[in-house]
C-alpha cells in the first residue's frame, strides 16, 4: 500500500469515527423510546453479524502461519 492511500483510509477512518460519535446517541436515544432493551439486542445483532467475518479471518490466519 502506497502512502498516499494510508493517508486516505487514515483520513476515511477518522471520520468515520466522527460521524459515529454525532450519530452512535441519536440512534441509541430513538432505540431506547422504542423500549428499554432495544439498544441492547442492536448491540447482540452487531456482534452476531460480525462473528462469521472474525471466524474466517482467524481461519485465513492460522493456515498462512
Amino acid at each position: 500500500m502506497k502512502e498516499s492511500e494510508q493517508d486516505s483510509v487514515a483520513s476515511f477512518l477518522a471520520s468515520i469515527q466522527g460521524v459515529g460519535s454525532f450519530l452512535g446517541p441519536i440512534l441509541g436515544t430513538y432505540l431506547y423510546t422504542l423500549h428499554v432493551v432495544v439498544p441492547y439486542g442492536m448491540c447482540v445483532v452487531l456482534l452476531a453479524w460480525t462473528l462469521p467475518f472474525v471466524y474466517r479471518k482467524k481461519k485465513e490466519i492460522a493456515s498462512a502461519i
